[in-house]
């Protein structure tokens, strides 16, 4: 049984382990060593499990433990060219570290294949992650866009399990703390997707045959997961739809709990 496995996901690491006990992969390393080991084995997914690490961009959210993990598993690691250009030239890969340029190509890791799609995100580059398993399944990892282009929206339709950005509260972000550059980087088209925008995503997604959803990166200043889940929620029901019947929706928690959603 394939699985999704959030270690971690919020606006300070993001890290979520995609497949079963035996095979499977890591999208993003934005977590210590010490706190990868712990989460894995609090699951009890052997390390060896891990066939390759698969960055979706180069902010320290999502890589700031990829010298280490990636030191510890030895197995590739996937990105776009321009950000493995970019981790190469900062010192961001682990020694000896294989990094392998994704290019639209698909990745062959054994029960499953992963492509990639480009995610609007003022970063050198950003990639969302398309998984799909010799049963014809598929899940999706897609955080870090300012807005739902024609390719994302093309890339994470028609999925059987989704883990979708709903990273801020409009009214949070508005009267928080944040100045004002950061305000608007935030809520720009390449920013991050707020609840609003996810929520409207969701039903484009249930009308497409997605029914298990994981809201995730969310802000740990401009959100909390009660508001990203009644956002959803008051979209879902609108198409007359029922939670756990018509579809699950869970919040990927800032530290894993041990829960995994079957794909």
């Amino acid at each position: 049984m394939a699985f999704a496995y959030s270690l971690c996901s919020s606006s300070k690491g993001n890290s979520t382990y995609i497949g079963d006990e035996k095979n499977g992969i890591l999208v993003d390393a934005g977590l210590s060593l010490r706190s990868f080991k712990q989460k894995m084995d609090f699951r009890g997914i052997d390390y060896s499990a891990v066939k390759g690490i698969f960055i979706t961009h180069e902010h320290t959210d999502h890589i700031k433990g990829l010298k280490t993990i990636g030191k510890l598993l030895n197995v590739p690691i996937y990105s776009s060219r321009k950000t493995i250009e970019h981790m190469i030239k900062n010192d961001m890969l682990p020694q000896g570290g294989k990094a392998i340029e994704l290019n639209k190509k698909v990745a062959d890791m054994g029960d499953m294949g992963v492509t990639s799609f480009t995610t609007p995100h003022d970063s050198v580059h950003s990639l969302g992650f398309r998984m799909q398993f010799n049963d014809g399944k598929v899940a999706v990892v897609c955080t870090d866009l300012g807005c739902i282009t024609d390719e994302v929206s093309q890339s994470i339709m028609g999925s059987n399990f989704i883990l979708l950005e709903s990273n801020y509260d409009d009214q949070m972000l508005k009267m928080g703390a944040y100045p004002p550059f950061l305000k608007h980087r935030i809520s720009s088209t390449v920013g991050h997707l707020s609840n609003v925008d996810c929520a409207k995503t969701l039903v484009d997604l249930l009308h497409s045959g997605t029914t298990k959803f994981m809201l995730g990166h969310l802000s740990e200043q401009n959100n909390l997961p009660q508001l990203a889940m009644k956002s959803a929620l008051d979209e879902l029901i609108k198409t007359g739809s029922e939670l756990n019947r018509d579809y699950i929706l869970s919040v990927a928690s800032a530290q894993c709990t041990g829960d995994v959603v079957e794909i």
